[in-house]
């Protein structure tokens, strides 16, 4: 989730997150050192974006029940049955997702899928179903309420 203005890597509640993975300063010296931060920059804002995407997937196909979706239901980035983050939601969102990430889905936290995401650039079949093969896709529907929403998926 990015919940602030560009440029920008990730948001301030995933910044612990994305130093862990790498997410490149902009003081590297070398071509190949900026090549590989550029794409450090790439991960780092899908493991961000990662997050809504897949409870989107899990929303759709109805893999979690009970008291995980009852916490959605009056969320202020669910709209119309769908997850909708704009800039104005997207900090009740992080805060959501950082207290429901163990969540499992498909054998998985929902932390270890958003890993798996970023590093993969593609989101996976056993929480979205073989049919949603385009990341780029359902970020642009995710996140269409943030004009400040890059899209990391599929570069």
């Amino acid at each position: 989730m990015r919940t602030t203005t560009k440029p920008r890597c990730i948001p301030a509640a995933f910044a612990v997150i994305a130093a862990l993975a790498g997410c490149a300063s902009s003081s590297a010296s070398s071509a190949s050192s900026s090549s590989s931060a550029s794409s450090g920059n790439l991960e780092a804002e899908r493991l961000a974006d990662a997050p809504a995407i897949l409870v989107e997937c899990v929303i759709e196909r109805g893999s979690v029940l009970g008291s995980f979706t009852q916490s959605m239901l009056r969320a202020p980035w669910i709209s119309a049955d769908r997850v909708a983050i704009t800039e104005a939601n997207a900090p009740e969102f992080d805060a959501w997702y950082q207290a429901h990430d163990s969540v499992a889905v498909a054998g998985k936290s929902l932390s270890a899928w958003q890993q798996w995401s970023a590093q993969n650039n593609k989101l996976p079949a056993a929480v979205c179903g073989p049919d949603a093969t385009d990341p780029s896709g359902m970020q642009h529907e995710v996140f269409s309420g943030d004009p400040a929403a890059g899209n990391p998926w599929g570069n």
